[in-house]
């Protein structure tokens, strides 16, 4: 006997592709939508297709796909474009199978790319390489559905072999290409845009993205944790609603609790931009861009659509994907599932003196970072030294940041300055720094860098802070990237550490996310490495003391 599920939803249906509004009833027959009705007695809610993140790394949620899942479903996010290029960083080809297996447990739409820069660059080491034969795999694969970001702008230009064939593969496919090119301008940006990228997700500026917009990208707005351009960048939508779409990129555990794209949705609206206009940016642009198998609120498509009170405060009352009921009133509707433990971690623990520095000179170079952005500075400082020693200087803000080498059991510790954190006692550490994912640090002193490094290293990931007050720590046993426990715990967890951060002087919003960027030498301007201080710019390693 077959059973016949149905569903049927009444209220004010958006209508996107029609760039209307009314009064309507839906009926779902087994997930997908058998009739559309117009009718007056309806309830005094809305009806609209379910919101796309356009741009993600679910592993910088410190979350598996599952959990990830249940923050999403309930900010009224039903599908997500993801590249899993963290955990291929550390894992390979079998981090990005268990990011697609994973993501089959729950009711919510994954979509995965490949990673083409694994690792990210040649200027640094990783856990882990996709080569032209595992890149054909995957895209062979009916479930990977692009090419994700390629990285390697460089690269891209002086067309290096194995880069080009990568490329070559997803336009044999018809699988598009995303790009990342943070401040490319001119004639290489055309010549970048002519290889076949397709997309941009770095812009930082409105004429930097009207450029890219003129070149032929559709510009990803970002409205993540360490990068929040969608504030300043929402006024495209109104002048290129079909180029426009919106994503996270890297989302914090404790911001997608509190708020995701429906944020991002609501903040637009509330600067006069036309709902439709917004909404091709949260959903129809990504939709048809890369192809997606979603509900647009048709007869016949899969029944993907969210119920919320109104179109001013978007609260999401009830999210539905294939007809099956996920969210409701504040309360997820399906059960969690034991995630698998992956991992490849050889890091060994250290000591003080691994990570001195005997002084060399009277100035040195310090890498700035700033609120808001995952971009750096360089900041030449003056030298504080002790018993011959480079050490931090809380009083400048002045703090010395060191990277340890996850992938060997050699020690292999880099070490320099930071300036920004405001940290005025302990130290903090995190086995996810991008892209490589080796254990970065920053601290006061060198005691409790050492022992906010060995807390991750024992536990073979985490993130951590000591000091002679207090000690705190989330394990990330999975990749050293990813928590095995409950998406909401992780994000009480989270806030947490943020807190003891903010009590102990950190005045950025979110120190943990920065400083996981502070190790990406792709993105300008001045990183540490595990071969030293690398200037984005030059493209090439420069010494700490000037």
């Amino acid at each position: 006997m077959v059973i016949t599920i149905v569903v049927v939803v009444s209220g004010s249906i958006v209508d996107i592709l029609g760039k209307r509004i009314y009064k309507g009833l839906l009926r779902v027959e087994n997930g997908r939508i058998v009739d559309i009705k117009e009718k007056e007695d309806v309830q005094s809610v809305y009806i609209l297709p379910g919101l796309v993140d356009a741009h993600i790394h679910i592993e910088s949620s410190l979350l598996v796909p599952s959990q990830y899942a249940k923050l999403a479903l309930s900010h009224g996010v039903i599908a997500a474009i993801c590249d899993p290029h963290e955990i291929g960083n550390v894992m390979g080809k079998e981090g990005i199978e268990f990011m697609l297996s994973d993501g089959k447990k729950v009711k919510f739409k994954f979509y995965f790319g490949a990673p083409p820069c694994v690792p990210a660059t040649e200027f640094e080491r990783s856990g882990a390489e996709l080569g032209v034969s595992e890149i054909e795999e995957l895209l062979g694969r009916d479930d990977v559905k692009f090419l994700s970001e390629v990285m390697d702008v460089q690269g891209v230009l002086t067309k290096r072999d194995d880069l080009i064939r990568k490329m070559e593969i997803a336009k044999s496919l018809k699988k598009p290409i995303d790009g990342h090119a943070p401040k490319l301008t001119g004639d290489l940006l055309i010549k970048y845009v002519k290889s076949g990228i397709t997309t941009d997700h770095e812009v930082t500026n409105i004429d930097e993205a009207k450029e890219k917009i003129e070149a032929g990208l559709k510009i990803i707005l970002r409205d993540g944790s360490a990068s929040k351009d969608f504030q300043n960048l929402y006024p495209l939508i109104k002048e290129y609603p079909s180029m426009c779409m919106i994503g996270s990129d890297d989302k914090s555990p404790d911001d997608l609790k509190k708020g995701y794209l429906d944020f991002s949705v609501k903040l637009a609206l509330s600067r006069g931009i036309d709902i439709f206009d917004v909404l091709y940016a949260a959903i129809l642009n990504p939709a048809l861009h890369y192809g997606l198998e979603i509900g647009l609120l048709r007869i016949n498509d899969p029944a993907d659509f969210i119920v919320v009170d109104n179109l001013r405060d978007l609260k999401i009352l009830k999210t539905y994907v294939d007809g099956i009921l996920v969210y409701s009133d504040n309360c997820l509707l399906f059960e969690d599932v034991k995630p698998e433990k992956i991992n490849n971690f050889l890091a060994e623990k250290i000591k003080e003196e691994d990570i001195w520095i005997p002084v060399k000179g009277k100035r040195i170079r310090v890498i700035k970072v700033e609120e808001g952005s995952i971009l750096t500075g360089t900041s030449l400082e003056t030298v504080t030294e002790k018993d011959g020693l480079a050490v931090s200087d809380v009083k400048r803000d002045i703090l010395k940041v060191v990277l340890l080498d996850r992938y060997s059991k050699e020690k292999r510790v880099r070490c320099g300055f930071v300036k920004g954190f405001g940290l005025k006692e302990g130290a903090m550490a995190t086995s996810v720094s991008h892209d490589s994912h080796h254990i970065v640090a920053v601290g006061c002193e060198d005691r409790d860098i050492v022992e906010a490094v060995n807390m991750v290293v024992e536990s073979k990931g985490g993130m951590a802070f000591y000091s002679k007050r207090l000690a705190e720590f989330i394990p990330l046993p999975i990749g050293g990237l990813m928590s095995d426990l409950d998406s909401f715990d992780v994000a009480s967890r989270y806030e947490n550490l943020n807190r003891v951060l903010v009590d102990c002087g950190v005045s950025l919003s979110h120190p943990y996310m920065t400083l996981s960027f502070v190790a990406l030498p792709v993105i300008p301007e001045l990183r540490i490495t595990t071969r030293g201080l690398f200037d984005v710019g030059l493209k090439r390693w420069v010494d700490l003391f000037l």
